[in-house]
């Protein structure tokens, strides 16, 4: 067997394995599609993507807490941003760190969206659309909260989230919206929906239980098309560095997708589900961190890199 053969032949081969994970699973109608999704992860994606975020307490923009107001939280987290463009605004108890709270602001691009938003959408930070004009600003904070005190910032991220999504060398299918320029680095610039905290554990630096933990938030992007769509899920950590929080990890998680098939009401359904472990392993002071697929065979690791100062 010549050698080009052998190699094409090994990349097919490849290629059905991990197809395997991503397999579609065909439902007669449009109401059986939430059962067929094999993991709660999927489930929540699917409900999050067919209907307005629900009320949990880690969404963006839920009630505040009786000591923050959103004015306030503009003020300190987005310093010099117009208010009329501010649509909404998060605190949450950090889970690990009980004498701290995880904030957040959202900002429209123009001050009738901000207004529209605020009237009709209560919580979230979702894009009127996915072009560049119309994409919404978030600005996070860490603040300091003592029984009988005021709340105090600790640390922001000083400007808005801007950090590209990297879908290189990612088992988490592509969607159309990635930005190839970059040799060999398709990016997703922007969110078009910034959803929620994510409570997850995430220490970083281990040893170090006052700057130690990431800062986690999730964001999705969506793609619709003739008879079906996809939701694709991201991930974003983010490391106090003194005052200033500062990005460290940015890429895809999670993605579903389901689409009509043949004539009739009958659907097609598939996902692909990530979970993130922290490894003992370090570089530098920082733990590596892995990918792996749920009920899958993909994984990758990553190790801190102190040229970029990000996870590659």
């Amino acid at each position: 067997m010549r050698l080009s053969s052998f190699c094409s032949q090994l990349i097919l081969l490849m290629l059905s394995i991990h197809a395997s994970t991503q397999a579609q699973i065909r439902v007669p109608t449009q109401d059986h599609v939430r059962a067929a999704f094999r993991t709660e992860e999927a489930r929540i994606m699917y409900d999050r993507a067919a209907m307005a975020p629900g009320a949990e307490p880690q969404d963006f923009g839920t009630p505040l807490p009786v000591t923050y107001d959103r004015d306030s939280l503009l003020q300190q987290l987005a310093s010099g941003q117009p208010t009329e463009l501010l649509a909404t605004a998060g605190v949450l108890r950090w889970s690990q760190r009980p004498d701290m709270y995880l904030a957040m602001v959202c900002l429209a691009p123009r001050a009738e969206t901000a207004e529209r938003y605020r009237m009709f959408v209560m919580h979230g930070c979702d894009a009127d659309s996915q072009e560049v004009q119309d994409k919404m600003s978030l600005w996070l904070g860490v603040f300091s909260k003592r029984p009988g005190a005021s709340p105090v910032l600790v640390a922001r991220s000083h400007e808005a989230v801007s950090v590209p999504v990297s879908w290189a060398n990612s088992n988490i299918p592509q969607p159309r919206a990635l930005d190839r320029s970059a040799a060999h680095k398709p990016v997703l610039r922007w969110p078009d929906s910034w959803r929620r905290f994510d409570l997850q554990p995430y220490l970083l630096r281990p040893g170090d239980t006052e700057q130690g933990w990431a800062v986690a938030v999730r964001a999705s992007w969506d793609e619709e098309y003739k008879g079906g769509g996809a939701n694709f899920e991201m991930l974003y950590l983010f490391m106090m560095d003194g005052a200033r929080l500062r990005p460290v990890f940015a890429r895809p998680m999670a993605f579903i997708k389901t689409e009509s098939v043949g004539a009739g009401s009958e659907r097609a359904v598939s996902e692909t589900v990530n979970m993130l472990t922290v490894l003992p392993e370090m570089r530098d002071g920082y733990a590596d961190i892995e990918l792996r697929e749920r009920n899958g065979t993909w994984k990758r690791v990553f190790k801190w890199s102190s040229v970029t100062g990000m996870y590659e």
